[in-house]
């Protein structure tokens, strides 16, 4: 799907969740470059915590759509934002990207903005590395009108071959293990993961690399 069907959706919360590289962001650029083409006005927004994309939301390191960067810590800014640009032109769809990366209070934004009749789209991980909740994606999950999962490809490399099947776990890996890198749940660098299928997620081998 790469238009949204807006005026039948509005009053909707999307979500669009899995691991890293499984295109959700790739989603929200879709419906942007669409929206481009149509009546309806659109804001994109890009947690400051992303420092790899800036103010961009970014699909697949190659398309690019214009974001709007937003303190995670305090995401009512998307509301501030969005009647601000309502003078200019009405924001009929809101986009956001690395929702794993935002407080609860991202959960009542959407909500919000669902009381104000606007399509809602949200992409973010939807575990960290330990296989747990990333942020509070579950409870944007249990608020949302549709979720669309996503999954990747396993990249768990055995008898020289990667494994290529259908993955859903995210692994930071490390060349060397240290105390702080332990307690770290967030991703800075797609070159700092994996997507790995379960049986490897939950048997770590991974030859010179440890498993985070």
């Amino acid at each position: 799907m790469t238009i949204l069907d807006v005026e039948s959706m509005k009053g909707n919360v999307i979500l669009e969740m899995g691991p890293m590289n499984s295109s959700k962001s790739s989603v929200l650029v879709k419906y942007a470059r669409a929206l481009d083409h149509s009546r309806f006005g659109f804001a994109a927004f890009q947690a400051a915590m992303n420092k790899r994309d800036k103010n961009f939301i970014v699909a697949d390191g190659r398309e690019r759509v214009p974001a709007i960067v937003i303190d995670q810590k305090n995401p009512v800014e998307i509301l501030e934002h969005i009647k601000r640009l309502d003078l200019e032109r009405k924001v009929d769809v809101v986009l956001i990207d690395e929702g794993n990366f935002y407080n609860y209070e991202l959960v009542n934004v959407a909500k919000e903005l669902r009381t104000q009749d606007r399509v809602v789209v949200i992409a973010g991980l939807n575990r960290n590395f330990r296989g747990e909740p990333y942020g509070y994606m579950r409870e944007l999950a249990f608020e949302a009108d549709i979720v669309n999962p996503h999954t990747s490809y396993c990249n768990m490399v055995t008898n020289g071959q990667p494994c290529s099947r259908p993955a859903i776990y995210t692994v930071r890996l490390l060349k060397v293990k240290t105390g702080n890198e332990e307690d770290k749940v967030d991703f800075r660098r797609a070159s700092d993961c994996e997507i790995i299928l379960q049986k490897y997620y939950l048997a770590p081998l991974l030859s010179s690399n440890k498993l985070c």
